[in-house]
């Protein structure tokens, strides 16, 4: 068990507070090492980067008084007394991949759970970085795109209807533009914010089709069912994306575009299949 160490992590992300709570219970760290970054007491935070903590968290050792950040601290707490799985950690391949993996989530975690700035706390927003933003919103985007096209092969079924394997990725993607010129013209500022908050939004709507999509293999779904539970997961994210925008201080015009662009683009579906 690491003792003597402080490990700042965001207290307002699920993610971090789990990893933070599995560590302590599984023995790897004693129950005193979690510390928030937003209400760490100064003596800690003037031995530690605060504004690297703000991207990757931070692991303090208070007796030497030096740092590990981001996949860095991991591996020091889950490695701790295994020197060769520490040394397999580090390896090139392997320390390439858990790196990327880590600043992928880092850098997107307040765009998949985004919160409310406190004016009494510190900020522990991370900075925007285009790279694995944009590698977030892609991501997203095919993902969304593979569950919408085993959806819609269902649904084709149903009605009869000849199943098109790219039309999902190019809606999915085409959302992404159109979005990008609306909100250039609302919050240019907040493009990238947006536009990940936004592919959380849709893929939340990809999760909650995934049990429709598995209880259609063992016992298929009719077409009222599939349809009924289609408008339950778009009502969901509907409001979903309403509460995102309002938390990102985006006007409902914006909301609208993203409806409207779904609403164009099942009207061409249905004028094209009919």
């Amino acid at each position: 068990m690491l003792k003597n160490r402080k490990l700042l992590i965001d207290k307002d992300c699920p993610m971090c507070k789990i990893y933070g709570k599995c560590f302590t219970k599984i023995g790897l760290i004693d129950k005193n090492t979690v510390s928030p970054y937003q209400t760490v007491h100064e003596f800690y935070a003037n031995q530690i980067d605060m504004e690297r903590a703000k991207n990757e968290i931070a692991l303090l050792d208070t007796e030497t008084s030096t740092a590990h950040y981001g996949i860095d601290a991991m591996i020091e707490i889950v490695s701790h007394g295994s020197t060769l799985f520490k040394k397999f950690l580090h390896s090139q391949l392997v320390y390439a991949f858990l790196l990327r993996l880590y600043r992928f989530i880092s850098y997107n975690r307040k765009v998949i759970y985004p919160t409310l700035k406190s004016e009494n706390t510190r900020d522990c927003t991370p900075q925007v970085n285009k790279k694995y933003r944009w590698a977030y919103i892609i991501f997203v985007a095919i993902f969304t795109g593979l569950v919408l096209n085993q959806f819609a092969f269902h649904l084709n079924a149903r009605l009869g209807w000849e199943h098109n394997w790219v039309r999902e990725f190019i809606i999915c993607f085409g959302q992404i533009g159109w979005q990008l010129i609306a909100i250039s013209f609302f919050k240019k500022d907040k493009t990238l914010e947006y536009l990940g908050n936004m592919s959380t939004v849709s893929m939340i709507g990809g999760i909650l089709l995934l049990p429709v999509l598995l209880t259609n293999y063992y016992v298929p779904i009719s077409l009222f069912g599939l349809i009924t539970m289609f408008g339950i997961v778009v009502s969901i994210i509907f409001f979903e994306h309403i509460r995102r925008c309002k938390l990102l201080g985006v006007p409902f015009a914006m909301t609208i575009s993203w409806v409207g662009f779904r609403t164009v683009v099942l009207g061409i579906v249905l004028l094209i299949m009919l």
